[in-house]
């Protein structure tokens, strides 16, 4: 049976990060999934720390994040540092003014069924 070396876990993920880190736009995080899946579970991110960085001008938090970033990379102990892009879906925040509605003889129900689906409104003037 052939002898297998010995490494340690930081010098897997260095030979590994070596390799790996020629593929353009990969971000390489190297963990353990039991773990990875408790602090997933936690916080909502990949990571035993995370930042989040909430807003609506996606610019405005871009740069947020890379002011963030340029300070914790500096920071001692913070080994495997990442930036995960996740924008999420975009919300639409509609209130329905039920009198103005009934002005129209517009429910409710209709109403959120245009908003459901607008391809299939049927308008009438």
């Amino acid at each position: 049976m052939e002898k297998v070396p010995i490494i340690t876990k930081e010098d897997l993920i260095d030979q590994m990060n070596t390799k790996l880190s020629v593929i353009p736009g990969v971000n390489l995080n190297f963990s353990q999934p039991i773990m990875d899946n408790v602090e997933e579970a936690v916080s909502g991110v990949k990571g035993s720390i995370c930042l989040k960085i909430f807003g609506d001008s996606l610019n405005y938090m871009e740069g947020k994040l890379n002011e963030c970033y340029n300070v914790l990379k500096n920071v001692k102990g913070i080994e495997d540092l990442g930036v995960m892009h996740n924008i999420g879906l975009p919300e639409l925040d509609i209130n329905l003014d039920q009198h103005k509605m009934a002005l129209y003889g517009v429910q409710a129900a209709q109403a959120n069924a245009v908003i459901r689906d607008p391809s299939n409104a049927k308008l009438s003037v």
